[in-house]
């Protein structure tokens, strides 16, 4: 079992350190958080811890639903990468890993095709110490709204 494993599930953490990670230069709220700010809303009673650490060390491994990446080509060959957040019957909004979102009319889409990698970074723990980690962890874990996508 991994390292980070291990400490997100052994050690404790609490509100104020993980507020100072989130508000942190290696980890700021933008970079933990999907392109939609609704996503991160009740993950932590949708998912297991084990779950979530695994999304964060290894985040293309398993795709939840509603957080599959997309590749979508305009009609003169532009192609977009992110999540789709809306859709209506003649409108697409796709968010990128930037946290930009892209509002397309349906009719200058020319292709859609889901991606086997996640919009979420690889790598987000390399800059965190290990009490960082568990910081994000425990956030993420509090997260226990019942809103839904």
């Amino acid at each position: 079992m991994p390292r980070w494993t291990r400490a997100s599930i052994a050690l404790s953490s609490n509100w104020e350190r993980q507020r100072a990670v989130l508000n942190s230069t290696p980890v700021s709220a933008a970079r933990v958080r999907p392109p939609s700010t609704t996503e991160l809303s009740g993950v932590g009673s949708r998912f297991p811890r084990i779950h979530l650490i695994e999304s964060v060390l290894q985040p293309s491994r398993t795709i939840a639903p509603g957080f599959q990446t997309f590749a979508v080509t305009l009609k003169g060959g532009r192609v977009l990468t992110g999540v789709r957040v809306a859709e209506a019957d003649d409108m697409l909004t796709l968010a990128d890993a930037q946290g930009n979102k892209h509002l397309l009319r349906k009719s200058r889409i020319e292709d859609q095709q889901p991606q086997a990698v996640s919009v979420m970074p690889e790598g987000l723990e390399k800059p965190l110490s290990v009490d960082e980690f568990v910081d994000l962890i425990a956030f993420l874990s509090s997260l226990k709204s019942d809103r839904s996508r």
